[in-house]
């Protein structure tokens, strides 16, 4: 059977779907290794790991902006895959695409299209104008808006969805990694 709507949840074994607007939201059980593992932490008593999971290498490394790994350390950084850092917590990931989005900011970097053509180059074989239409239109940002921190959270859920043509993540997720950067 195939569902199609609106994810809302994901997690501990169960996916909540809204199946169609005005419908009710709806809980299915779903494979282990489809879902979000969820495992205790210290800090604030869950960890958001996705590795393992059936889902884009950007998501199963917890670094859902592929971030490339180089020299800097990463707060929650577990490693990396040969190109791409691996984060311990999706929210780490998440967080550093806000740190990374704050350092182009203070480098005068800070419209969307800026921001989009310094994150994926055209030279990396990116198809940047299409990065920048589907950021905008996901987020409802327009290209020469002028990016505050305040704007991070959309514009980081609309990159997550091009990064990894799809968003398993919460607002609430991306909320929390933007406030930890």
């Amino acid at each position: 059977m195939k569902l199609t709507g609106e994810l809302l949840f994901i997690g501990a074994g169960v996916a909540v779907l809204a199946l169609s607007a005005g419908a009710s939201a709806q809980a299915f059980k779903v494979p282990a290794r489809a879902v979000l593992e969820i495992e205790q932490s210290a800090d604030d008593g869950s960890v958001y790991d996705y590795r393992g999971g059936d889902y884009p290498r950007g998501i199963r490394n917890n670094n859902p902006g592929n971030i490339e790994a180089g020299r800097d350390s990463w707060a929650g950084a577990a490693g990396d895959d040969g190109r791409y850092l691996i984060f311990s917590d999706i929210r780490y990931g998440v967080r550093a695409m806000a740190r990374i989005l704050a350092s182009y900011n203070k480098r005068g970097i800070d419209t969307v299209a800026e921001i989009i053509s310094t994150w994926a180059p055209g030279d990396d074989g990116n198809d940047v104008n299409s990065y920048i239409y589907s950021v905008s239109a996901r987020s409802g940002l327009t290209p020469l808006a002028e990016i505050e921190k305040s704007d991070y959270p959309a514009l980081i859920e609309a990159m997550i969805y091009h990064e990894n043509g799809k968003q398993p993540l919460t607002m609430d997720t991306i909320k929390t990694g933007v406030s930890w950067a």
